[in-house]
């Protein structure tokens, strides 16, 4: 317990005190992807701000198929502590409903040994570590952060199911909720009840220095018109409808080319719907590149393709993720409209989020590679907003916090201690 006279070094330290941040990421598999940078960003630029930050990771299982090519220590970096956890399989998401015992006596064991001073919870909505990091951290008085890195819709008495004990139980207990955008806040707030300032918005971010110089794509003008996908080939992505997309863009612009930067599951089904409509011949896909690889394929790009499946989760937070991979090379962006794709349209005015409409979509892609002066004009905004979204700006506000949180449990406590 501390005493009342400590208050005022504490109140004062708020902007300086280095924490003890235990990070908590079920996602977090080392290997290249929109999940592992965004945790691995986010902690080196905790470690170069002063904080210790301890990360809990699951081990990787050769039974869930985006971690059958991961290795057990390649991409943890040396940042920090990295404690994995060996998972439990039951299914897809049963996993992580079989293995949260686990994950809670790990949290449980770093918490009571090494005492965080905070703990920060990548947010999935549909498992139970959540409930583990709560439980493990709460009883001894420490703050829960939630990171919620999309807006949720349940779908289906499964996902009904875990809205039921995962976010209208757990998320009003957590000490606050860091949301990517202002439709997610406003979706949380309204959906659960929970105050608007316990919502705070920080966006997902990117490692500038990697894109440097900014731009790079709009010295392009020596190769085909290309236009280019870059995320993960799985079928929540809408892939029949990007192929038929390109196919009428092809119609439009005969020597169009469409760049698929990823691999999965997914890609026969583009493969077989791409030789249907008899554009296979104009289609690379490069597979899984590293950032340095994918920045220098992305020179030649002329326009970026996002989402086009709507009723997923996961298709939205690719394309928040991706669409600043766009936005800093200098790449105008089309995708299907959601709430967060229009933020982020609103926000770094690169994009064009259209309706969920083949026929739309091939038009403004088309009229995007005929008209240099829009595409530069496009690209040319995205850039003067980009410099916002840079992991460095992103890790201090949400480091500044998670201290406030600190600040706030410790004067709890004093009170309760009278």
């Amino acid at each position: 317990m501390l005493r009342a006279s400590v208050l005022p070094t504490l109140r004062s330290t708020v902007e300086c005190d280095n924490v003890h941040i235990l990070q908590v990421a079920p996602g977090y598999t080392p290997y290249v992807g929109a999940a592992v940078n965004l945790v691995r960003s986010l902690r080196g630029q905790w470690i170069n701000l002063g904080h210790r930050v301890t990360l809990v990771a699951p081990k990787p299982h050769p039974r869930l198929q985006w971690m059958r090519e991961a290795t057990a220590d390649s991409g943890d970096d040396g940042l920090g502590r990295v404690a994995r956890v060996p998972l439990l399989f039951a299914s897809r998401r049963g996993v992580w409903i079989v293995s949260a015992p686990r994950f809670y006596h790990t949290i449980r064991h770093i918490c009571r040994t090494d005492r965080p001073d905070v703990v920060f919870v990548h947010y999935v909505p549909w498992n139970c570590l959540g409930w583990a990091a709560y439980m493990a951290a709460h009883p001894l008085n420490i703050p829960v952060v939630a990171r919620v890195h999309d807006i949720y819709r349940p779908v289906g008495m499964k996902d009904r199911f875990f809205d039921l004990v995962n976010n209208r139980a757990l998320l009003p207990r957590l000490s606050h909720i860091e949301a990517t955008n202002q439709s997610s806040r406003c979706y949380l707030s309204r959906t659960y009840s929970i105050a608007d300032n316990r919502v705070l918005i920080r966006p997902n971010g990117l490692n500038l220095d990697r894109y440097r110089p900014l731009g790079q794509a709009l010295e392009s003008g020596n190769c085909a018109p290309t236009i280019c996908y870059v995320g993960a080939l799985n079928g929540h992505r809408g892939l029949e409808q990007m192929a038929a997309i390109y196919a009428r863009v092809r119609a439009k612009v005969s020597d169009c080319k469409l760049l698929i930067i990823g691999d999965g599951a997914g890609r026969q089904q583009l493969l077989a719907e791409a030789d249907r409509l008899g554009i296979t011949d104009s289609i690379e896909i490069t597979g899984a590149l590293s950032v340095p690889l994918m920045v220098n394929r992305l020179r030649d790009v002329h326009v970026g393709l996002g989402t086009f499946d709507t009723a997923s989760n996961y298709a939205e937070f690719q394309m928040l993720t991706k669409a600043l991979d766009y936005t800093a090379m200098g790449i105008p962006w089309v995708s299907f409209s959601t709430p967060g794709v229009q933020d982020l349209c609103h926000s770094v005015g690169s994009g064009i989020a259209v309706p969920a409409d083949i026929e739309v979509a091939a038009e403004t892609v088309a009229a995007l590679l005929l008209n240099k002066n829009m595409r530069r004009d496009m690209a040319h905004r995205g850039l003067s907003n980009i410099e916002r979204y840079d992991w460095r700006r992103q890790a201090e506000q949400i480091a500044d916090d998670m201290k406030r949180a600190v600040i706030s449990s410790r004067e709890q406590r004093t009170k309760e201690g009278g």
